[in-house]
């Protein structure tokens, strides 16, 4: 998880930061395949850690889940 999280805030997140031309050194599709496989199970964690009225709150916003 280190190195697509640096690579996304240095590239993205981070404007005042030199962004690489270096394609190797680059956030890509292989990094976001990444963080998504560690996010989305973190987050369905999360929101069965709730409780029952905040977890429908939750729900009616939107409930997170694993890409069809």
């Amino acid at each position: 998880m280190r190195r697509p999280l640096l690579r996304l805030e240095t590239q993205i997140l981070n404007v005042i930061a030199s962004r690489t031309t270096e394609p190797k050194e680059r956030f890509n599709i292989d990094d976001a395949r990444e963080l998504y496989t560690w996010i989305v199970p973190a987050i369905l964690k999360f929101e069965e850690g709730l409780a029952p009225e905040y977890r429908e709150s939750l729900n009616a916003l939107g409930s997170v889940g694993p890409a069809t």
